[in-house]
């Protein structure tokens, strides 16, 4: 059963299709407050500046933007779809961009990196600490957006950068469900290698996307400001269920 949020504005009540199943969605619009989802993020020396998809935030290698963690973030053996917006204003360096664990980098379920040769690196690990590694071919450039987007389906797990498929590979297991904060410019609570660059929205979704779905929040780069008003309440908003 898919979920559509109802959303009220100036204009009257309209539906936002691409928002059936959403599970959290920070858009970093002056502040680290949830658009939809459980928890509020709280940040640490995070500024925030203009983007593709509306605003930012900027972070200076020690900053970041903490969320406590919550059931939004328990992905289960479930179909699920993640994006982001990135953009390193460094590069030849190791840097997380946002991931869940305990302070000395354990008890992970995921994390989004910047390896040292410039590639994405998606990790996802399973209940028995089992893992996989979703590595980009392409390389990225200091000072330029990227659009990061992460599916399940099925068994398949794929790493799409702007837009284009990178890397996937077979996950037959269940996500394992971390109970530390997830972090942006951060690896959970773990402090080291952290990001020097932008973060402009972080969603997730219990579904897979549809391939056009995800062409539409890329949108050639200047990205979808997609449920740009959310719910009045975000934590428990209108829905319609078919």
């Amino acid at each position: 059963m898919k979920k559509w949020i109802i959303r009220r504005g100036g204009g009257g009540v309209g539906i936002d299709p691409i928002s059936a199943d959403l599970l959290w969605y920070y858009k970093f619009n002056g502040n680290s407050y949830r658009a939809y989802g459980t928890n509020n993020g709280g940040s640490s020396g995070v500024t925030y500046t203009s983007a593709p998809s509306g605003q930012c935030a900027v972070f200076d290698g020690s900053s970041f933007i903490s969320i406590d963690d919550s059931e939004d973030f328990n992905l289960g053996a479930s179909d699920w779809t993640i994006f982001t917006w990135v953009n390193p204003s460094v590069i030849n360096i190791n840097q997380y961009v946002l991931g869940q664990s305990t302070a000395l980098g354990g008890n992970t379920s995921l994390f989004l990196s910047i390896t040292v040769g410039n590639k994405i690196n998606f990790y996802l690990e399973n209940t028995i600490g089992g893992s996989i590694s979703l590595v980009s071919t392409s390389s990225v450039l200091a000072n330029n957006w990227y659009f990061v987007s992460i599916k399940r389906s099925g068994d398949t797990v794929t790493l799409k950068l702007n837009d284009i498929q990178e890397d996937s590979d077979t996950f037959a297991s269940t996500v394992n469900n971390s109970l530390y904060k997830m972090s942006i410019g951060a690896f959970g609570e773990y402090r080291v290698d952290m990001l020097q660059g932008k973060v402009g929205m972080f969603a997730g979704w219990g579904r897979a996307l549809e391939d056009e779905e995800e062409t539409q929040l890329y949108n050639s780069g200047s990205g979808w400001k997609f449920n740009s008003n959310p719910p009045i309440n975000s934590a428990n908003p209108l829905q319609i269920s078919y």
